[in-house]
């Protein structure tokens, strides 16, 4: 019956051994719990009770925790063996870690002893089921909690699926957008890259000279440097040299013939 993915067992059964064994450890037949447990497992609701106490207390301490924690219900048997802490003393320890673990804890009475002190506030607000004053109506009640609490848990594991769901389908529809904006821009911008680059090629082939000229301009600049022709076609094109070769002799030689030009 258990649906939470991280319950081993729907039910555990928090009760004192006074209530359910005699003296020679037989079982009390048709007691309150034998009774809890025979309905338990006619409505296949899977439970978890210790029968036999570990006379190695770490060893058991282990091993009721686990089972609380395993547990989906902490079904707490009240009466006034399983509220007296001298007589019994684990059921007190039980209800406290379980509230403390937050556990959905259901107690059931089967005589009308008050709760012990140090468990009282754990069922503040709490209706308990009296098993002392209807039996039958108790028992039914208790299966019907039980079934409750598990719809209410499966409602809420659907629920949680539901909008993780929804989530993800928003956090898609978020990046589908991001990415059609994206592709949009880059489809914009990339007429205006190829613009520019014609834009700057065009620019650079008014300044391109071949490089047969411009080894013979860098020839004539070395061979006669004191005798450049006072021309303003030369001069233009030592100036296209000067763009591609950065040469201080060749700036002061443009210099030197731009004032002679001025000087004419």
């Amino acid at each position: 019956m258990v649906n939470d993915e991280n319950a081993k067992y729907d039910v555990f059964i928090s009760y004192s051994r006074k209530d359910y064994v005699d003296e020679n450890n037989n079982i009390k037949t048709n007691s309150a719990i034998d009774r809890i447990i025979k309905i338990l497992d006619e409505y296949k609701i899977k439970y978890w009770i210790d029968l036999e106490r570990d006379t190695n207390e770490d060893k058991y301490m282990r091993k009721i925790t686990n089972a609380i924690i395993s547990s989906r219900i902490i079904l707490f048997i009240s009466s006034k063996f399983s509220n007296d802490e001298e007589k019994s003393y684990w059921p007190i320890k039980e209800i406290s870690f379980a509230a403390e673990n937050k556990k959905t804890i259901i107690p059931i009475k089967i005589d009308n002893s008050e709760y012990n002190k140090n468990i009282v506030l754990v069922f503040s607000g709490i209706e308990s089921i009296e098993y002392y004053k209807n039996t039958e109506r108790s028992l039914d009640k208790l299966v019907k909690l039980i079934r409750k609490d598990e719809v209410q848990n499966l409602k809420i594991t659907i629920d949680n699926k539901d909008r993780m769901i929804k989530n993800l389908k928003k956090h898609n529809k978020k990046i589908l957008i991001c990415l059609i904006v994206f592709a949009i821009i880059i489809i914009l911008l990339i007429p205006n890259n190829i613009k520019q680059c014609r834009i700057d090629n065009s620019k650079q082939k008014e300044f391109v000279i071949s490089d047969e000229e411009l080894k013979e301009i860098s020839e004539e600049l070395e061979c006669n440097a004191d005798n450049l022709p006072n021309s303003n076609v030369k001069l233009n094109k030592y100036k296209q040299a000067l763009n591609l070769y950065k040469s201080e002799k060749l700036q002061n030689k443009i210099y030197k013939l731009e004032k002679e030009l001025r000087n004419e």
